[in-house]
């Protein structure tokens, strides 16, 4: 009974990244609040977190997928009408991989320009994780 749904902010132009998240976290939803993408996990505050690995990818990007669990689905960036498609998924670090994931290089331009967008339009701090 010691349960609460937490919210993580996602960095946008990171292709992946570690979120400390109690132990034992489950993942509900990914989603945008304002400009900035989120992850909504259900967790015990109680217990001692570990580090939770997450890799995104856009429309079109090759990756991966051997080690990696859908989480969801976010549109980001350009007001109203968003032009970045982030898919989410948790990497599953207890499995072993046997290839590679790396960036695709193609993707690095897209996601400066929406960390620059986000940066013009809410300050430095709309990309720093909390």
């Amino acid at each position: 009974m010691n349960r609460r749904v937490y919210k993580y902010e996602l960095k946008a132009g990171d292709s992946r990244q570690m979120l400390q998240i109690p132990k034992g976290g489950r993942v509900l939803s990914v989603g945008r609040q304002g400009p900035l993408p989120y992850v909504w996990v259900e967790v015990d505050p109680t217990v001692p977190s570990e580090p939770r690995i997450f890799r995104s990818v856009t429309t079109g990007e090759w990756f991966n997928d051997e080690r990696l669990v859908y989480v969801g689905h976010v549109k980001l960036g350009g007001g109203p009408e968003p032009w970045y498609e982030m898919f989410l998924y948790e990497v599953a670090t207890e499995l072993i991989q046997k290839e590679s994931d790396p960036i695709d290089a193609r993707f690095h331009a897209e996601r400066a320009e929406l960390a620059d967008e986000l940066v013009e339009l809410y300050g430095p701090e709309a990309l720093v994780a909390s």
